[in-house]
């Protein structure tokens, strides 16, 4: 019995081997494949440490993510343009997000047709001291027009429809613009432009019919390309114009700037004399009046003449024929100096001028209206009154009509000062009126004083 119960153990344990040993290796099977389920994990969890991606463009004041693979964590990420892209801190994250500012500086050697940028390198180390640095451009994020062009349809020597010159816009000419306009690097088609003159003698064709504006709004065509038409005023001098090119949708813009030319413009500048003008007030509560005689040389005539301060300064006549006549410039606001003040004088061809006019006050303190305070007073029998006398010339004298019922002590004086009325003589119950005349030798002011036994 001992020995069937021994070779029954026996067998038991075989049989429990045989089980250990297949569970054994269902099990390193299970971790031969990966843990049941998990093959291939995070991606950013292990592995050699890098920054992905590793290249590319960053556009500023737009938000870019960067991932961090493998390594161990936690990750020191700086870059070497703080200015352009200030990272420096520490993180255990695979991800992380930045903003690049705007590039004043790019670099140098670059297309003229590609966006202006500035590389910055980004490192990161791992806590084993591994790093890794990926290398970006940051490019300049703003409107932009890639292949503009400006291109007059006449030449500007002979003003011949249709002969192209190089230069951009001819006196009297129209011009064709042609632009590709450029925001976060993307073109897009359908975008509506506004164009907008700033300066100079230029307007924009608005329709088929030849009228023209200040604004003009384009929609670029399906390759993203917009044009526009412009026309140049006759007699524009050679000059620099420009117009603003605004994207309509998100008021993003550029100024554009470019040349007018005149081929046939004077060979004597024009000018005048006098070229400035400066008139004082007779005192120091008046600016300075007059007229003048401005002579006109040189340039195209006629010439015309205006004035941005019409409600301080004259202008006749309104146009000139000939070369060494004048306009008559009047100035006559007394209340308001001109600081300068301008006149500015035009050709036939759209050259210009300006007369700097300059009033202020004078340096001579005015002179006040003579006055008398009280004008009018009542003095009883043995009594006063006190009169104070300001303005008029310096120096004044007073004189009583009835010198025995009242009279001024003292009776001349100069300046500001104050006199003393005393009462002689009986003024009786129903009172008598006694004048008093201050003069200063060119007005006279006049002080009523009634004598009476009692004044009220």
């Amino acid at each position: 019995m001992a020995i069937n119960k021994y070779f029954g153990n026996i067998s038991t344990l075989a049989k429990r081997g045989a089980m250990t040993a297949l569970l054994g290796s269902m099990t390193a099977l299970l971790v031969s494949c990966g843990g049941g389920g998990t093959q291939g994990g995070a991606p950013t969890a292990a592995g050699t440490l890098s920054i992905l991606p590793s290249t590319g463009s960053l556009y500023a004041n737009v938000p870019y993510t960067f991932n961090i693979a493998g390594g161990r964590a936690p990750y020191l990420v700086v870059s070497n343009e703080q200015t352009l892209l200030a990272l420096n801190f520490t993180t255990t994250n695979n991800t992380f997000t930045a903003v690049p500012n705007q590039p004043g500086v790019v670099d140098l050697g670059q297309d003229p047709n590609q966006v202006p940028s500035r590389k910055v390198t980004v490192t990161v180390r791992d806590s084993a001291g591994t790093e890794i640095a990926g290398s970006y451009d940051v490019l300049q994020n703003f409107l932009t027009g890639y292949g503009l062009s400006i291109t007059t349809l006449a030449n500007c020597s002979t003003g011949v429809p249709g002969a192209t010159s190089s230069t951009q816009a001819c006196a009297g000419s129209d011009s064709l613009i042609t632009l590709v306009p450029v925001s976060n690097g993307v073109r897009y088609a359908n975008k509506q432009m506004r164009l907008t003159s700033t300066f100079g003698p230029f307007s924009f064709i608005l329709d088929s019919t030849g009228v023209t504006g200040g604004t003009y709004i384009a929609t670029a065509d399906t390759a993203g390309v917009v044009t526009a038409r412009i026309r140049v005023q006759n007699n524009a001098t050679t000059q620099y114009a420009q117009f603003r090119l605004t994207d309509v949708a998100t008021g993003a813009y550029r100024d554009i700037t470019f040349s007018v030319t005149n081929a046939n413009g004077s060979d004597v500048a024009l000018s005048t004399i006098p070229s400035t003008i400066t008139l004082a007030g007779a005192t120091t509560a008046q600016c300075g009046t007059g007229v003048v005689n401005v002579f006109v040389f040189g340039g195209k005539p006629p010439y015309t003449a205006n004035t941005t301060f019409p409600g301080s300064i004259g202008i006749t006549p309104p146009t000139l024929q000939n070369s060494g006549d004048a306009f008559t410039i009047s100035m006559f606001n007394q209340n308001f100096c001109l600081g300068p003040g301008n006149v500015v004088i035009t050709d036939s061809l759209g050259a210009n001028t300006t007369v700097n006019i300059t009033t202020t006050p004078g340096t001579t303190a005015p002179v006040l209206p003579l006055a008398v305070a009280p004008a009018s007073v009542c003095v009883p029998d043995g009594g006063s009154a006190v009169i104070s006398i300001s303005g008029g010339n310096n120096n004044k004298v007073i004189n009583s009509s009835a010198p025995a019922l009242a009279t001024a002590v003292p009776t001349t004086g100069s300046g500001n000062f104050t006199t003393t009325i005393n009462s002689l003589g009986a003024g009786g119950a129903i009172g008598q009126l006694v004048t008093l005349t201050v003069s200063d030798g060119a007005n006279t002011s006049t002080i009523n004083v009634t004598r009476k036994t009692t004044c009220p």
